[in-house]
Formats: structure tokens, C-alpha cells, sequence
């Protein structure tokens, strides 16, 4: 059910899983027994061929719905390549702690990157650079990302809002990027690796039976996150307006002061909480999340008219 969730929001959020695949590969090559000089290389390669898998699946999806900035994709895509590329060659030179070292700092970065900047918005009169610095910013994330074993779409999303694109063409267009990462640095992995001491049905640094299991979950799940963020966008515009309004104390206020807004969440989620219940399972459905809100909601109301009556 986790990989399964993993998956599904390689679509959704336009990345390739491999943030959390690697890991979970390290770790099961480390189990089987795997030479320790090669588990790293073995989990970021087969990571990198299963993103082949879980990108064409997730590009598909978000290209029917015409969302994919082919222009962009087009010019950075060799450059990407050629970059991913370079960073298997890489791989093969550095030694498994500095490229295990690589990993955990690219990884911590990239949570501190969505901590600040969430998922990015795209900013209005941002224009793309020029096609020079557009290959830089491309071979260096091909590198990044081929030492990784990720699809670079938490990256790829960033940097394409920060250049105008809408949050949503950016995450369909980084389902390509993951292609153009993927292809060559599966293949500079398979290279790098001949020769090492492997584990059995492996190609270099590529297990083929790890690849099998991650890429069979990637081709079924990829496809529904692509659909999901589509569904989502579509319900949230048929429901009126959305608008963010952060609600906080002034500067120069002191001691207690009462904020309408602020007040009035604190107030609802202070009501639904006296739903015992509510707090425990309300999530387990649709229907019944529906129910016991109802319920906390006839709570609430008949509390005050019983109060309005009584006084």
C-alpha cells in the first residue's frame, strides 16, 4: 500500500518516486547480501530504469490533457540527457560514501526547497532565460539527478514556476524531464557497473528483478496521480473562487487581541473536535467523513437552540 501511495504521487506531483525508492533498494540490496561497495550504485541505477517506467506512464497521462510545454521540453531535454549521462560516468569514479554523501545532501535539500518554496507559483511576467542559460540549468540537473537515481520533478516544477509556467504545466512538463534523466543514466549505470561483483540477473548496476517489482507498481499507479491532479484542479474550479488569506497578529499589538477571522477557524475546528469520534475515523471514507461532520455540525446547532430558548 506505501509503494502504492509513492506512485501514485509520482503522478500527482510530478515526480518519479525516486526519493524514497533508493532508500528502500539500498536497503533491500544491503539485506540480500549485495557488495557493499556497489548497493548504493545498484539502488540508484535500477531506480533510474524504474523512472523510465513510472515517467512514460505519468507523461502519457498529463499529455492527453495538453498540459505538457513540448517547446520546453524539446530544448532542455538533450541537455538534461546529456548531463544524466555525465553523472553515471561520474558515479563510477566517486567512491559509494561520497556518492551515498551526495544523495542524503540532495535529499535534505530538496525537503528544505518544499519547506520554503512548497511546490512553487508560477510568477506572472517571469519569462524563461536565455537558450544558453536554459542547457546550463539542464545539464546540471541531468548530473543532480543521475547521482540521486531521481526524476528531478520536485526541482523541475520549481524551476519552471519560478519562470512563469503554471503549477500544473510545470508538473506535467517535469514528467519529461524524468524521461530524459532516466533513459541515459540507466544506460551510463548499466556501463558503469560491468565487470563488479553483482548480484545474480543484474546488468552493471541495474538488478533486473528490483526493477521488475518497482517498475510493474510504476506502469499501474503513475497513471491515476496524472488523473488525480487533473480531477483535482477541475473539482476545486467548479467550486467558485479559491483565495489564501493569512490571518496574524500585528507587530505592534500586545497582550490578548481577537483576529475575526483567525477566530472563527479556531472556533470550527474547536466545534468538530468535541466529535470524539470525529477525530478518530472521520477519514476512513467520503461518506463517512460526510456523516460525522453532519453529526458534530447538528451538535453544534441544537446546543445553541437549545441556549437561544432556554435563556
Amino acid at each position: 500500500m506505501r509503494s502504492f501511495r509513492i506512485l501514485v504521487d509520482a503522478g500527482l506531483f510530478g515526480i518519479g518516486g525516486g526519493v524514497v525508492v533508493v532508500p528502500a533498494l539500498y536497503a533491500v540490496f544491503d539485506a540480500t547480501g549485495a557488495a557493499e561497495s556497489e548497493q548504493m550504485k545498484l539502488a540508484v541505477g535500477t531506480s533510474l530504469a524504474a523512472i523510465i517506467v513510472t515517467s512514460i506512464r505519468s507523461l502519457r497521462g498529463h499529455s492527453k490533457s495538453g498540459r505538457v510545454d513540448w517547446s520546453v521540453l524539446r530544448w532542455w531535454g538533450p541537455f538534461i540527457a546529456a548531463g544524466s549521462l555525465g553523472g553515471a560516468g561520474l558515479a563510477r569514479i566517486v567512491s559509494v560514501d561520497v556518492l551515498t554523501l551526495i544523495f542524503s545532501v540532495g535529499t535534505i535539500l530538496i525537503a528544505v526547497q518544499r519547506l520554503i518554496f512548497g511546490r512553487g507559483e508560477a510568477k506572472p511576467g517571469a519569462s524563461l532565460p536565455s537558450r544558453f542559460w536554459q542547457g546550463v540549468l539542464g545539464a546540471v540537473k541531468g548530473v543532480g539527478s543521475a547521482l540521486m537515481g531521481i526524476g528531478g520533478g520536485v526541482i523541475g516544477v520549481l524551476l519552471l514556476t519560478s519562470f512563469g509556467r503554471s503549477v500544473h504545466v510545470a508538473i506535467a512538463t517535469a514528467a519529461g524531464f524524468g524521461l530524459f534523466i532516466a533513459v541515459p543514466g540507466a544506460i551510463g549505470f548499466m556501463l558503469a557497473g560491468q565487470g563488479a561483483v553483482l548480484p545474480p540477473l543484474s546488468v552493471g548496476n541495474v538488478s533486473l528483478p528490483a526493477f521488475a517489482s518497482v517498475a510493474a507498481i510504476s506502469a499501474l499507479t503513475a497513471p491515476y496521480g496524472a488523473k488525480l491532479a487533473h480531477k483535482l484542479r477541475s473539482a476545486l474550479e467548479g467550486k467558485g473562487d479559491w483565495t489564501l488569506h493569512i490571518v496574524r497578529r500585528s507587530d505592534e499589538a500586545s497582550g490578548f487581541m481577537v483576529l475575526p477571522r483567525r477566530w472563527v477557524v479556531e472556533r470550527t475546528f474547536a466545534w468538530l473536535g468535541r466529535s470524539r469520534r470525529l477525530a478518530k475515523d472521520w477519514e476512513a471514507t467520503i461518506t463517512s467523513a460526510t456523516a460525522w461532520l453532519l453529526i458534530a455540525n447538528a451538535r453544534i446547532l441544537t446546543r445553541r437552540f437549545v441556549r437561544h430558548y432556554a435563556g
